[in-house]
């Protein structure tokens, strides 16, 4: 996006706002034509340069005031700071045919501004100066906008040293504090890089080419995805028309050549939630056709029935985790696979080596060691849910969401013109769901905390009119 003889006035811009711009060329880059000159606000380091100062990446986090990255992961890593992050993504279109994305739009998981052009960096820099922070919350991919604690995170980052960051990572010691936290064993756990992985993993394990693997739709859609990316025959059971799952449709598709059945619990997206009886039905005609049983809980810290004593004492049953929702770490990637130690094992064959990060497994022990943490952001969770029902409801909103931190709100006006102008004059980013039974087109939004929850119900009556 910048050439060298754009350096200038770049720099020009920076002077004007009294912004100090530290530029990190990648290591693999080449830098023997570079031209070094000096500029007041605007430094251009090579890696060697970064290296010799003394930085430290993760250390210069908690004290920068934003964040410009690419499709680099640090970008990711720095929404635990909970302050600006932009991509800058001018090659995207050409990136996406010679590299290739994960998503069909990878624009809608940038957790930030979007920037193709220097005059759209600069008018972002004018919206920092002034204190704008685009977008100011994002209830639309079911994270706690909360996040951690600021205090939290830097305290986390402070123990980073460039050894963590040189070596490889080590799961075991992670692995044991996991399964003293959940009153398990290490051979009941495998760690994966977030619970996508893992799912990837098990369908991997567990089924054979053109397998059949039964699941409720829509869902979770990776569950599709890697089902046909292996050769599976994904079987689709639809909800109801009052948007309920039936476990009677579930049972009918349960033939003796499945291979698999897989539920989610809480349900994503609409929140459904399976009783005792219900899943002790569906996991009876498992075990009696051995048919394998994953139960995705990614949901599970905002609900808290669990199915998880199935995976501990039973074969073929597998649940897997993440601690991408409620602790706000989808940039760090860290899940896991809960199972029989026979099945733990095997699943354990297709994880590639030192698939998991010492970043994310360092701040998943601290979280779940540090007294009261996972308490406090789950009251803190409970009470902007609260808030917000009762608001919906004391405002005449129709809402459905049995359970997890997202909402169907059905609107007064149109879900597609209310999605913009929260975007655009709220600075909030929701989505909008199309055809969601009676509701129709509606919006579905994350819950977390009430001060967001409070910005939202404001915004939502003022564009909702």
């Amino acid at each position: 996006m910048f050439e060298e003889n754009d350096y200038d006035a770049l720099n020009d811009v920076l002077s004007k706002l009294n912004f100090k711009l530290i530029v990190k060329l990648h290591t693999a880059q080449n830098t023997s034509g570079l031209k070094r000159k000096h500029y007041s606000n605007l430094d251009i380091l090579t890696n060697d340069d970064f290296v010799s100062r003394g930085y430290e990446i993760y250390k210069l986090m908690p004290q920068v005031d934003a964040f410009i990255g690419d499709y680099s992961s640090a970008s990711l890593q720095f929404l635990l700071v909970d302050k600006p992050n932009f991509f800058v993504v001018p090659d995207i279109e050409e990136y996406g045919k010679n590299r290739g994305f994960c998503f069909d739009n990878p624009e809608e998981y940038m957790a930030g501004p979007i920037i193709k052009t220097q005059e759209e960096l600069y008018k972002e820099f004018e919206k920092l100066k002034v204190g704008i922070d685009d977008y100011k919350d994002r209830l639309d991919l079911n994270e706690n906008p909360g996040g951690l604690p600021r205090e939290f995170v830097e305290s986390v980052l402070a123990e980073v040293t460039p050894q963590m960051v040189a070596q490889y990572p080590e799961t075991l010691h992670f692995t044991q504090v996991l399964a003293d936290y959940i009153g398990t064993d290490v051979a009941n756990i495998c760690i994966t890089n977030g619970s996508a992985e893992a799912i990837r993993y098990v369908i991997q394990a567990f089924t054979a080419p053109n397998g059949r693997i039964v699941g409720v739709v829509p869902s979770y859609f990776m569950f599709q995805v890697y089902s046909e990316m292996y050769g599976r025959n994904f079987v689709k059971v639809p909800y109801n028309d009052d948007l309920s799952i039936s476990v009677d449709n579930i049972e009918r598709e349960l033939t003796d050549d499945t291979q698999m059945l897989i539920l989610l619990n809480p349900n994503n997206p609409m929140g459904n939630v399976y009783s005792d009886e219900e899943f002790e039905r569906l996991f009876k005609i498992c075990q009696e056709k051995e048919i394998t049983l994953l139960i995705d809980e990614a949901y599970h810290y905002f609900y808290p029935k669990t199915f998880i004593k199935y995976a501990l004492n039973n074969r073929r049953v597998l649940v897997t985790r993440t601690f991408s929702k409620l602790f706000s770490m989808a940039g760090c990637r860290l899940g896991y696979v809960v199972g029989n130690p026979e099945d733990i094992k095997y699943v354990q064959k297709f994880c590639t080596p030192h698939n998991t990060n010492a970043f994310a497994m360092l701040f998943a022990e601290k979280i779940i060691t540090t007294p009261g943490m996972v308490d406090a952001l789950i009251a803190k969770f409970n009470e902007g849910r609260n808030y917000l029902l009762s608001s919906l409801d004391a405002n005449g909103y129709r809402h459905k969401g049995e359970a997890g931190n997202f909402l169907f709100i059905e609107p007064k006006t149109d879900a597609g013109h209310i999605v913009e102008r929260m975007k655009n004059e709220m600075r909030i980013l929701i989505k909008e769901y199309p055809n969601v039974g009676e509701f129709g087109n509606c919006l579905r939004v994350s819950i977390g905390e009430k001060q967001y929850m409070e910005r939202f119900m404001d915004s939502l009556l003022k564009v909702d009119r």
